[in-house]
């Protein structure tokens, strides 16, 4: 009897396993639930895959970090005068790269997805509503803001009014794109005002600024650095007669054009340089009011090729209105690409000199083109349906 029975349990407990397995090609089995299991498994790591890696590599640059201040603090003298010295090479330069870091970290983390949109909910939409309900506000905001720039200028040059000749060439050139604009009465003034702050803007940080031109010559030391290694590894194949000696344009500076090239398109396919233009077009959009895919696009050139900078937006080229592809155009002309300035870095160019132009044309292209090709279709390709192309 008891075996008879534990003889049906073992037949069952077969059926069951049967009934649970799926017959391949006649012989192989999948087993149902290690399947499903698996498909489970792959859609958690989808899911939540990057995120995880991201507050790993966190934490392994926080606990360097912390280990580094800890070491700092032990060995060498902690006075100011020590720290700022080593703003560029040493413990100081790792704060300034830490801070970057942890602020776009905790940007994509926890600003982005919670913070802003309810600040832009709570605090951003109803100031700028009251603001906009205040009659002749606007007027009155930009009267300021000229007058004390009117005012900044007399003071600053006040021992020599000869630096104030070149407003004389912003006005010309601001008064042929008005001549010759495609359709004065469309002009965005509110697009041309913010460019023209902007440009201002940047040239006093990058400029005026002392902090902001020691961060300009550190960057532009580090370029340095980046281009030796180029030119050593053109030496290593070509030799030292021709790169070092020579300096034969075909050995030097085409192997630096080729190495920044290698680089830009190393972080591009990785999606970094997507993520950094579409956060700097982002910020142009919001200032200036321009569309996505012309501010993208003009923070692209900061870094890119005029031809390497539309790929970002490859799928809506065939949207963009006329005044967009002009915008396009008008941004690959004033800026150079990296591999390009490499070149001209080779040839005695400061490094801090080619990135402020390039920032500071950046709004400025935006501005100029608006001016002399003003937006007078409806625009088809918006920020809530466009993805920059990741690779």
């Amino acid at each position: 009897m008891n075996g008879s029975t534990e003889t049906i349990l073992s037949k069952q407990e077969e059926v069951d396993s049967i009934d649970n397995r799926v017959p391949v090609n006649g012989e192989k089995v999948i087993d149902v639930e290690k399947a499903e299991e698996k498909r489970e498994l792959k859609i958690w790591i989808d899911k939540y895959g990057s995120k995880l890696i991201s507050y790993l590599v966190f934490v392994v640059i926080t606990a360097y970090f912390i280990w580094s201040t800890c070491y700092y603090l032990n060995t060498e003298d902690t006075n100011i005068d020590v720290f700022n010295s080593t703003t560029c090479n040493g413990y100081g330069f790792l704060v300034i790269l830490y801070s970057l870091y942890l602020y776009g970290f905790l940007y994509n983390q926890l600003l982005k997805p919670y913070v802003l949109p309810s600040l832009k909910t709570a605090v951003w939409q109803p100031s700028v509503s009251f603001l906009n309900s205040i009659k002749y506000g606007t007027i009155i905001f930009y009267i300021s803001l000229l007058i004390a720039t009117i005012a900044y200028l007399a003071f600053d040059t006040n021992d020599n009014r000869s630096r104030l000749i070149p407003i004389s060439g912003l006005c010309a050139f601001l008064g042929l794109g008005y001549i010759f604009s495609s359709n004065r009465s469309m002009i965005p003034w509110k697009t041309i005002l913010w460019g023209l702050i902007l440009q201002f803007f940047f040239g006093l940080l990058t400029i005026r600024w002392e902090v902001g031109r020691n961060i300009l010559e550190c960057i532009g030391a580090k370029v340095n650095i980046l281009l030796d290694y180029a030119f050593e590894g053109a030496a290593f194949t070509y030799g030292d007669f021709l790169v070092h000696e020579q300096a034969v344009f075909a050995f030097k500076a085409l192997s630096t054009i080729y190495f920044i090239s290698f680089l830009v398109n190393i972080l591009y396919y990785y999606g970094i340089m997507q993520k950094v233009i579409g956060f700097l077009g982002e910020v142009l959009q919001w200032i200036m009011g321009t569309t996505i895919c012309e501010s993208v696009n003009s923070a692209a050139n900061i870094f890119l090729g005029q031809s390497e900078a539309p790929l970002l937006l490859s799928p809506y080229l065939k949207d963009l209105t006329d005044s967009e592809i002009h915008s396009v155009m008008t941004s690959g002309f004033a800026t150079v690409a990296g591999s390009v300035m490499a070149a001209y870095i080779n040839y005695g160019a400061r490094p801090q000199d080619l990135i402020t132009s390039s920032i500071m044309s950046a709004p400025a292209a935006l501005c100029f083109s608006k001016l002399m090709y003003p937006e007078t279709e409806e625009v088809k390709v918006k920020k809530e349906n466009i993805q920059t192309v990741e690779r």
